[in-house]
């Protein structure tokens, strides 16, 4: 016999259930824009107090969570290696006890080592990135008028005495001119 009130009842579940993934969907989407308005943009950071500050950074990926989420696998997965090597202890009889103890520890570190070395290389990128000067900066070329040409300056610091041709690797004469004399290439000073 068909049971009509078991087939309303879960009709009203998944009309209730697609209802609250759609308002979900809607509340996610208006808090990603948000996000995007205020938190992610450059120009709003000194404007934040330390918890947006602290949004800003994870959502540009100024630090990674992923390293910290490794670490305590690490160490979670080498104290239950361990553990389960002293159930094998009693269980199992005590060399593949002690197998586990001795060796599981070790797998794990290198597989774990081989993922840090990933996020490691990210976070010298960051660091190294960070380091640059950033897009904004304007250089006297740039800021030279647009009539004008104005000749390239080589960058010679008047205390290095060592300093070389680019074209042949000889040592430079303090006037700046090359000291091979068969060098084709004429250096002066600007």
């Amino acid at each position: 016999m068909l049971n009509l009130n078991y087939y309303l009842r879960h009709l009203r579940l998944s009309v209730r259930s697609s209802s609250g993934m759609t308002i979900a969907w809607i509340v996610a989407l208006a808090a990603t824009i948000l996000v995007f308005i205020f938190i992610i943009p450059e120009r709003r950071k000194a404007t934040m107090n330390a918890f947006f500050k602290f949004l800003h950074k994870l959502f540009n990926f100024k630090f990674l969570v992923i390293e910290k989420v490794l670490q305590f696998l690490y160490i979670f997965m080498t104290f239950l290696a361990i553990m389960m090597g002293l159930i094998f202890i009693f269980n199992d009889g005590l060399v593949s006890g002690l197998l586990m103890i001795l060796l599981s520890p070790i797998v794990i570190r290198i597989v774990f080592e081989l993922s840090m070395i990933v996020i490691i290389a990210i976070k010298n990128i960051i660091e190294i990135n960070e380091k640059l000067p950033s897009k904004n900066d304007t250089t006297k070329a740039a800021a030279a008028p647009a009539g004008k040409q104005t000749q390239p300056t080589a960058n010679f610091s008047q205390t290095n005495a060592h300093t070389f041709c680019a074209e042949c690797g000889s040592a430079l004469n303090p006037d700046g001119s090359c000291s091979n004399p068969s060098c084709p290439t004429k250096h002066y000073r600007y």
